[in-house]
């Protein structure tokens, strides 16, 4: 009898006890592929709840690892579950997902059918915690990175930023890990942050590897009612701002300031909100997003600016 083949899945956690164990329950309906066999890693990245028990109490079909990442921060915790890895390829899930019954067999077919890439992600759909804003369902199509939502790509559809796989439902090698890490500076950081998945893919592209798109690795994200707010969006918008500019290895450039802050930014940033507050007043939301979105990026810009070392 041949050797079985090891998948790692990976989810790592803050606090979300309650929609952790939606995900958990719909993980342990995932179909384990025949000649396979998967490990379950939970990452407690220094969750205050009852996380452990949940963990300890879920049913998968092999009891998960749980481990303990004191360090809080997404990247630090995706960092940990690497090391502890023993899979051919990791699959990242969120802890607020409801992942298709066969997305793992899914990915693993995409292992065998592209032997020459790396790097593969699913769709991403939606499911809300109520019925959302019609702002949220006009805006839906511009507001699929900031849900990290993702359409269903054919597998050849390439890779680029802007056009990257959710962080809530990709895979890699584990041949990719080796070389590259989670940036630190990057990923949620209790409320806030994003980016360390994307830069993670852009570095392994430089490196040369490749990627697929996996159509039938499916699966929902959960939409909070916290997240349907045009303040969360602006939020949302300034951290990929900030993400952007480390992607980019970026320092503060030279030029005229105000409390240390670019005065061009500051004054895009005026000129946003105006637009913003008048359009919200005299028009519907396809008028106001793009003043909003100009807003809340150049606002993140600001505040990388304001904290970047000076050249």
């Amino acid at each position: 009898m041949s050797e079985q083949r090891l998948l790692t899945v990976a989810v790592c956690t803050f606090n979300r006890a309650a929609i952790l164990r939606d995900t958990l329950d719909h993980l342990a309906r995932a179909r384990i592929p025949p000649g396979w066999q998967v490990e379950f890693l939970v990452i407690d990245n220094a969750s205050t709840d009852d996380t452990d028990q949940l963990v300890r109490a879920a049913r998968l079909p092999r009891p998960p690892r749980l481990l303990r990442c004191p360090i809080q921060g997404l990247s630090h915790a995706r960092n940990m579950a690497v090391a502890h890895a023993r899979g051919e390829a990791i699959v990242w899930l969120d802890d607020d997902v409801r992942p298709d019954p066969g997305i793992l067999e899914a990915y693993v077919a995409a292992l065998d059918q592209y032997p020459d890439r790396a790097l593969f992600g699913g769709p991403v759909e939606p499911y809300f915690e109520n019925d959302p804003p019609a702002w949220v369902r006009t805006l839906l199509p511009q507001l699929q990175g900031v849900f990290s939502l993702r359409a269903e790509f054919p597998p050849d559809e390439p890779f680029q930023r802007g056009r990257f796989p959710a962080g809530a439902n990709m895979m890699c090698r584990i041949g990719v890990h080796r070389q590259i890490v989670f940036e630190t500076r990057l990923g949620r950081v209790g409320a806030s942050g994003l980016g360390e998945d994307s830069l993670l893919l852009e570095d392994a592209m430089k490196l040369g590897f490749r990627g697929a798109w996996v159509p039938a690795a499916r699966l929902e994200h959960f939409v909070p009612v916290s997240r349907q707010t045009t303040r969360y969006v602006s939020d949302w918008y300034a951290s990929l701002a900030v993400t952007h500019q480390i992607m980019n290895r970026s320092t503060a450039k030279a030029s005229s300031r105000i409390l240390g802050m670019p005065r061009w930014a500051l004054r895009e940033w005026l000129e946003g909100l105006t637009r913003y507050a008048i359009y919200r007043l005299l028009a519907g939301p396809e008028s106001w997003f793009p003043a909003l979105r100009a807003a809340g990026y150049v606002r993140g810009v600001l505040r990388y600016h304001f904290r970047a070392p000076r050249t």
